[in-house]
């Protein structure tokens, strides 16, 4: 499949006790795992897999404009694509540039 551009996700990761949570807020896509690097690359595999089906059935463009999901043709200029902002102990927010 085509790429076709970029848009700019933000990804939740909560540590519990014994694991961590991470879910996509645009997509809400979500995992867990045991660390928060695993979950990360989980979330990320997830999305790819969420867009490729969206493509798959031709939902893409109603869905990224129902869910307010901007697509850029060209890879945005500015670093706040991967902005990391630690909400609280356990709760880091983390801003992710996905080609699509």
């Amino acid at each position: 499949m085509a790429r076709i551009g970029y848009i700019v996700v933000t990804f939740e990761f909560k540590q519990e006790p014994n694991r961590w949570l991470g879910r996509c807020l645009q997509l809400g896509t979500a995992t867990y795992g045991d660390t928060f690097e695993e979950v990360r690359e989980d979330l990320t595999e997830l999305i790819a897999l969420h867009l490729n089906s969206l493509e798959g059935v031709g939902e893409r463009k109603r869905f990224f404009s129902e869910n307010g999901i901007r697509l850029y043709r060209h890879k945005p200029a500015h670093k706040q694509s991967r902005l990391q902002v630690p909400i609280s102990e356990d709760v880091v927010t983390q801003r992710q540039l996905v080609h699509v």
